[in-house]
């Protein structure tokens, strides 16, 4: 169990380090309720479980090589531009209620999740680490260590999504474009920085 509640400390350490996803799941909580935002959170959790399972094979070296490692950051770049101009785009023509097919908050979170290779750079960083240093030796611990992680995803962005939700009681149309605006800003920042 000790494994679990160490998997959970680092996962929400590195929650708090924002990014795009962060403000994925604000500004969805903020503009269409709470559901969605949950919606996405658990698309997140998904991919982060995905690829912290992919960090347990041959992945993690094959990161280690500069090249791809510039590829994928170059990938990171336009998706993140692309979301960013999206938010920037829509942002005049958004009104406060817009009604969205169900599935929007997991299709959205599952997109800009798997999208961005940071978070498979992020997770098999994390895990290659803990595998050099021999900090997790049995594979009970590492699965345990690895649920940890991925239910601090969830706890986070729950939060996120409670705290957009509340948010929203004191949105009108005129904050949400202001919000799409900074939202977009935002994501084109994060993906100039990370790339640069």
């Amino acid at each position: 169990m000790s494994s679990f509640i160490e998997g959970f400390a680092l996962g929400m350490v590195l929650q708090l380090s924002i990014g795009p996803v962060f403000f994925g799941v604000l500004h969805l909580s903020i503009s269409k309720g709470f559901f969605e935002g949950l919606k996405m959170t658990l698309a997140v959790m998904l991919v982060d479980a995905l690829y912290i399972g992919l960090s347990f094979t041959l992945i993690t070296s094959l990161l280690q090589i500069k090249a791809l490692q510039i590829i994928l950051h170059f990938f990171c770049l336009i998706a993140l531009l692309y979301f960013g101009f999206s938010y920037i785009k829509k942002a005049k023509m958004k009104k406060l209620k817009e009604t969205l097919p169900e599935s929007t908050g997991f299709i959205y979170g599952l997109k800009l999740t798997l999208i961005n290779p940071l978070t498979i750079v992020f997770w098999s960083g994390t895990f290659g680490s803990l595998f050099a240093g021999d900090n997790l030796l049995t594979r009970e611990a590492l699965i345990l260590y690895a649920l940890g992680a991925v239910f601090a995803t969830f706890a986070f962005l729950f939060f996120t999504s409670l705290f957009g939700h509340f948010l929203n009681k004191f949105m009108n149309v005129r904050v949400v474009r202001y919000l799409d605006y900074s939202v977009g800003t935002i994501l084109i920042l994060y993906g100039l920085l990370t790339f640069f």
